[in-house]
């Protein structure tokens, strides 16, 4: 009798122990196929045999890569992954791009040996022929791009002229370009940069874009950008700062562009009216200024 009873006590035991293997393998199996958090890092989850993608925090929340065979599925970045038959960027399948030959280039580039991709958008069909040249330039065969945009059907004939503190200048046979902006009315064959956003030709004084009127060639120069000056004026930008006179001009703090001569102070290309330029001690640090005032230190 009691040992019929152990036996029971046995079963039972053992009954229960399979029940709780049962039960980790399934909750290891639903852990394991459970989707990442929305609090997660954006990217691409291999979840058992179910591949997701997360946006990112804040973006929106994970959602099933259904498209994708597990099996063939690589993670190539936080953006792009591939299967044997499919592209994804973001989670989403490229159309028609040929997983055989993808690769990626410089973010935000990819191309396959039929396009060249921006950020899972086509961006160019001439993959062979494609360079990025700077972070905003790039060409192939056919175009000059900045950015996203072309800009130029010459690119045989492009060439950087300056590339440097946030200005780019360059030029194919018929135009020169600021930062992927055409320079109206600039002289290809004299063109030059003087510094950063100032430039002449053989007729003009530009400063970006714009021409600046009235200055005078041959006695302009830059002081410290955005000021300049000829004979007759300072000019901030490419505006006349009014009345400042050229020989006794100061910059008290180019980076709140803050100025002055020996009767007016000036915030950008502006008087700021009852305010005495030498009221400031000699020893002192101007640390800002507006149109109401200048402020300095100690």
């Amino acid at each position: 009798m009691k040992s019929n009873r152990t036996y029971i006590i046995l079963g039972i035991i053992f009954i229960c122990l399979c029940l709780v293997v049962v039960a980790v393998i399934v909750g290891f199996n639903l852990i394991q196929n459970r989707p990442p958090s929305s609090l997660s890092n954006s990217g691409y989850y291999v979840r058992g045999s179910t591949i997701y993608y997360h946006p990112g925090f804040g973006l929106s929340e994970p959602f099933e890569v259904t498209e994708a065979d597990r099996d063939s599925f690589v993670i190539l970045d936080g953006r792009y992954a591939l299967d044997e038959s499919h592209v994804f960027y973001g989670g989403v399948p490229i159309p028609d791009a040929d997983p055989s030959t993808f690769e990626l280039l410089e973010s935000p580039f990819s191309r396959d040996a039929k396009h060249v991709y921006a950020s899972g958008d086509i961006f160019s069909d001439d993959p062979a022929n494609f360079e990025r040249l700077s972070e905003n330039i790039s060409r192939d065969s056919q175009h000059i791009y900045w950015s996203g945009n072309v800009i130029s059907d010459d690119p045989s004939n492009l060439v950087i002229i300056w590339d440097q503190n946030y200005y780019t200048y360059l030029k194919d046979l018929n135009t020169v370009f600021v930062n992927g902006n055409p320079i109206q009315d600039a002289d290809i064959a004299t063109f030059e940069v003087i510094m950063d956003g100032y430039a002449r030709d053989e007729s003009h004084i530009f400063y970006f874009g714009e021409i600046i009127h009235g200055a005078d060639s041959t006695t302009f120069e830059v002081l410290e950008s955005p000021y300049a000056r000829d004979a007759e004026s300072i000019f901030w930008m490419e505006n006349i700062i009014p009345d400042a006179d050229p020989n006794t001009f100061r910059i008290l703090n180019a980076n709140f562009e803050c100025s002055a001569d020996s009767e007016s102070a000036y915030y950008q290309d502006q008087l700021i009216p009852n305010f005495d330029p030498t009221t400031i001690p000699t020893t002192s640090q101007v640390t800002n200024c507006d149109i109401n005032g200048m402020y300095f230190s100690p």
